[in-house]
């Protein structure tokens, strides 16, 4: 079996090593031209169920490496203004009536995660990641196999096409044409702030937010 994923952000390099330890063949084909293209991206929180699935997917030395860059997000959640005072918070042990090591969330570089997952995926002996390969469409061919059309019109067949190319995925607006993105109304602004000693102990076991 042949596996096709589409895109090469988190989902598609955590599905590509999953697969891969289950022993079935994957390309991931990302339009980035190259890995250091695109370095957007702060903080990552990661529960229970994520570091779960992570170390069922990962290779022993790439989980290790993740566990050495995690660090405890703690279980409150803190909303603060420009000033960095507190204006409300939220404790998920209380409101979910769960154990703390049940709803602890950890925290990574999005970029740092996403480093470990390619790692295994793209060091000079594997492609398993195919760079600056833009999908444009998808035939369905006899047989029940798939094929992917790229921009630089070039194909590739495979049993099974997968499209983790993100909110705008260009897979799905194949598949399911008439799916509209649901709008929530909420927006997250990420930012940096220079933290003093003080600052730093106060913040270090919330997550800081500006309220809106």
């Amino acid at each position: 079996m042949r596996i096709l994923i589409i895109g090469g952000g988190i989902g598609g390099l955590s599905l590509a090593h999953g697969l891969r330890k289950a022993g079935i063949e994957v390309r991931v084909f990302e339009q980035q031209a190259e890995k250091a293209e695109n370095l957007a991206g702060y903080g990552l929180h990661i529960d229970r169920n994520g570091r779960r699935a992570l170390r069922y997917c990962l290779p022993l030395s790439n989980w290790t490496r993740l566990q050495s860059l995690l660090t405890s997000a703690g279980t409150q959640l803190f909303f603060r203004d420009t000033q960095l005072r507190v204006l409300a918070e939220k404790n998920d042990v209380e409101l979910s009536g769960k154990s703390a090591q049940e709803v602890e969330r950890s925290g990574v570089g999005r970029l740092d995660l996403r480093d470990v997952l390619i790692d295994g995926l793209d060091d000079g002996t594997t492609s398993v990641i195919q760079w600056g390969r833009a999908f444009t469409r998808y035939d369905q061919l006899d047989g029940g196999r798939v094929r992917a059309h790229f921009a630089d019109g070039t194909c590739e067949d495979g049993d099974l096409l997968v499209g983790a190319d993100g909110p705008n995925s260009v897979v799905r607006r194949q598949f399911l044409p008439n799916v509209k993105r649901l709008d929530l109304g909420v927006s997250a602004i990420a930012g940096r702030y220079i933290l003093d000693d003080n600052r730093r102990m106060d913040v270090h076991l919330g997550v800081a937010l500006r309220a809106c």
